[in-house]
């Protein structure tokens, strides 16, 4: 009986140590990245209906979908030295010209589930929190 109740116990704590939230953070940033991001503050107010998220891809593809749009649009990202770094394209309609951007944010990694990203470059608002999404 007494090693039954062990059993028991030893087993509940297992199961309840694999809870996905209580994950330890992947300390690789190019792993911890991968996945769904939706923003949820900008700055210091929260964004109540969010109009895209960010889907991070292991080859360095990053797919931004409009909700309203329904519509993807393909980029690029990459990681150096502790800076993440986004390319967005945008053509030129009077010139037929197609202009790269590219965006650099200070990351941080508040647990397994939230991602703050500070924007690198003159920003009136350069903070914005964002979550994983399945």
């Amino acid at each position: 009986m007494k090693n039954s109740i062990v059993i028991l116990a030893m087993l509940a704590l297992i199961i309840v140590g694999c809870d996905k939230d209580n994950m330890p953070i992947e300390m690789n940033p190019k792993n911890a990245i991968l996945g769904k991001w939706e923003i949820t503050h900008l700055g210091s107010t929260p964004i109540e209906n969010p109009i895209s998220y960010s889907e991070y891809l292991f080859d360095s593809i990053l797919i931004v979908y409009n909700y309203e749009e329904k519509k993807y649009y393909n980029q690029k990202y990459w990681i150096k030295d502790s800076i993440l770094y986004e390319t967005y394209d945008f053509i030129d309609a009077i010139d037929n010209d197609t202009i790269i951007f590219v965006h650099r944010y200070k990351f941080q990694f508040l647990d397994k589930n939230s991602l703050r990203l500070d924007f690198l470059d003159p920003a009136l608002i350069p903070t914005s929190f964002h979550k994983r999404i399945n």
